[in-house]
């Protein structure tokens, strides 16, 4: 028997299969690429982003002080299991069926990817219909977790993950008998072995992958696959069915699948929460001191190219600072100034400069003992890509606002796409709320760099207590909207 092809089908609903214990291994240095791996047509860079959006909790769900209810799966996962099925074909002959269940979003595309989040099963199916005796040994499924960093001139690659789960082996016995005898004759018809298989929260890898230092545990990271960055994580399915006798033989099933943490965010203030309950307007940082992380810069700029004007703004985000993606960051911002024409001049929305931006953090190693020529850059040193996300929307605050002072509430829209925040050895994702100078065409600020940076983090399922809400004003609409 050859090799034979692999193809992918449409997913369909399936059921569950059974449980079982995995093996978890830490490895360094295995070839490959991602696209040499079995991708279903159709996946691309970014695909199943929306299968893990962040949604939103139970909008009746109860105030502090009363029962808790946890909050509905993410928006983009579908209630309902389905199905994704691979075959194995010899002489245009389905011989062996590889089926996974996943919570995937139904799609017109047969390239459907499995998508699973931390805390699912990976449930499925491997099924052998054989029309001749065929001397098959063992057969096994292995779950792994890889990062590469393809930027020259050191390629870097290693496995974060390794789940090996046997389905079967000759010390078994007859798969279709109860018996306790080794197997030695050759399989012939058809068999089918269920499996479940529970993904670790979190893996034990070294702090130096080039010495293997003390380990620590990190929780394991979402995919990550971006054109135009060189480092990707990817997970990988492969069922694996070893032919014995003279010319022994590895048939492998595999393909790509999508894999997002469950980070949930701590639960909002009492007064935060109570607001989003009532459909009432968020109290500020004076109002809920407690609910807010408020910090100062005093600033100095040039107005009509002539006056001095000096300010301290003071920029609050609420608290916990971890938000989920879907959702808003609220926020406040207060421009303090003693010169009131100056302050009336400048304390305007449009003037406000304050974004949420993503930082990736890729460090190179260069291999043990390997020297290279001198250059201006350190091969260990890490590159970062800092890019803004999404821009703070403003409005003026409807009290806090009078002689020398200009108080706005804010928002920062979070994408329902965007990636939550991670970290592993030489490859992390943060991000952080940014405030910049005053910008206005009359006004020159001294100094024309960031004034305040905070690092959040961004979720991906929505936290315990009622529903977020978004309340900045628009065309359409002068009260707080539900988001999603």
């Amino acid at each position: 028997m050859s090799s034979g092809s692999v193809s992918f089908v449409r997913p369909s609903t399936a059921p569950a299969g059974r449980s079982s214990s995995v093996r978890r291994l830490f490895s360094r240095g295995v070839p490959g690429r991602p696209h040499d791996l079995a991708l279903p047509p159709g996946l691309h860079d970014g695909a199943g982003e929306d299968n893990a959006s962040g949604g939103e909790g139970d909008e009746t769900a109860a105030l502090p002080g009363y029962a808790e209810r946890a909050p509905s799966p993410p928006a983009g996962f579908n209630s309902a299991p389905r199905e994704h099925t691979l075959h194995m074909t010899h002489k245009k002959r389905v011989w062996a069926s590889l089926k996974l269940v996943s919570h995937a979003l139904a799609s017109r595309s047969a390239g459907d990817a499995p998508v699973f989040m931390e805390g699912n099963l990976i449930k499925g199916t491997l099924a052998l219909d054989l029309d001749a005796a065929e001397p098959i040994t063992k057969i096994y499924v292995e779950i792994s977790g890889r990062y590469l960093n393809d930027r020259y001139p050191y390629r870097h690659d290693f496995t974060f993950l390794s789940l090996v789960h046997k389905l079967w082996t000759t010390n078994d016995g007859d798969p279709n008998q109860l018996n306790d005898g080794r197997f030695r004759g050759k399989l012939k018809g058809y068999y089918r072995w269920p499996f479940s298989i529970e993904l670790p929260a979190t893996m034990d890898v070294p702090h130096d992958l080039q010495h293997g230092a003390a380990a620590k545990a990190i929780r394991l990271p979402p995919t990550f696959l971006e054109k135009s960055v060189p480092a990707s994580i990817y997970y990988h399915f492969e069922a694996v069915i070893v032919r014995g006798g003279l010319f022994r033989h590895h048939h492998k099933i595999s393909t790509m699948f999508f894999y997002h943490p469950r980070i949930q965010p701590p639960p909002a203030s009492e007064l935060r929460q109570l607001a989003y309950h009532a459909n009432s307007a968020l109290l500020g940082p004076d109002e809920d001191p407690t609910g807010y992380l408020t910090r100062k810069v005093k600033t100095r700029g040039t107005l009509y190219g002539k006056r001095d004007v000096f300010t301290s703004i003071s920029l609050s985000l609420a608290l916990p600072l971890s938000y989920t993606r879907g959702t808003v960051i609220p926020c406040s911002l207060t421009i303090s100034c003693a010169d009131a024409p100056a302050l009336d001049a400048l304390a305007r929305p449009a003037h406000l400069s304050v974004h949420l931006q993503r930082r990736l953090s890729m460090r190179v190693a260069a291999p043990t003992g390997h020297r290279r020529a001198a250059t201006t850059t350190t091969p260990t040193a890490p590159t970062d890509q800092a890019t803004p996300v999404s821009r703070a929307v403003w409005w003026p605050a409807a009290a806090g606002t009078g002689g020398q002072r200009a108080t706005f509430r804010g928002e920062i829209w979070l994408p329902r796409n965007l990636k939550p925040s991670f970290a592993i050895p030489y490859f992390s994702l943060n991000y952080s709320v940014v405030l910049l100078p005053l910008s206005a065409s009359f006004y020159v600020p001294e100094d024309k760099g960031v004034l305040l940076e905070e690092t959040v983090e961004i979720a991906t399922v929505p936290a315990v207590g009622p529903k977020a809400r978004r309340y900045a004003p628009s065309a359409t609409a002068d009260r707080p909207s539900e988001l999603g």
